[in-house]
């Protein structure tokens, strides 16, 4: 399904998980995108299943730390921009 809607779309990024069945079908899209002279479509993968992903490795994971002090900044950074108005949701 996913290989019909986007064949021939003006889509050039996709916001997916990290479902290893999203990257097959981004693959194979592109390679005919590339054959047509069309732009290539880029996955930009969900932050909010990556950030599950490093909660799961634990607090005592040097990496997943990094990550998840990465992450709270962000959403505090968004909090903040949120309570000036400075985004619109």
């Amino acid at each position: 399904m996913w290989l019909l809607i986007y064949k021939d779309s003006l889509c050039e990024v996709v916001l997916t998980d990290v479902f290893s069945g999203y990257a097959k079908a981004e693959r194979v899209v592109n390679e005919d995108r590339q054959i047509t002279g069309k732009t290539l479509i880029a996955n930009a993968k969900c932050n909010a299943h990556a950030r599950r992903y490093f909660s799961k490795l634990g607090p005592n994971t040097k990496e997943a730390e990094f990550y998840l002090d990465q992450y709270h900044e962000i959403y505090q950074l968004e909090s903040e921009a949120k309570e000036n108005r400075l985004m619109k949701f």
